[in-house]
């Protein structure tokens, strides 16, 4: 895929984890004068789940997605 958004939010799919792909969860905050969209993207129960995040100097202007290397970790089952 030529978009890197799209590539990581669609892992669940490349990777056969879960044959379809969503975002769920989208809340849109502000702080100072920055609009922030977070959602989460990829099958919450799988390895590739992830959260994003977007932000706009105004609220109806188009959002802009950032690209992390890692948005939160699946923590492996530990034995207590």
């Amino acid at each position: 895929m030529d978009d890197k958004q799209a590539e990581w939010e669609s892992r669940s799919v490349t990777s056969k984890e879960v044959n379809r792909r969503w975002t769920e969860g989208s809340v849109i905050f502000k702080k100072a004068d920055t609009y922030y969209m977070m959602y989460s993207a990829n099958y919450f129960g799988g390895k590739n789940y992830a959260v994003g995040y977007a932000t706009s100097k105004t609220r109806w202007a188009r959002l802009q997605k950032h690209l992390i290397t890692r948005y939160c970790r699946k923590t492996p089952n530990r034995a207590a």
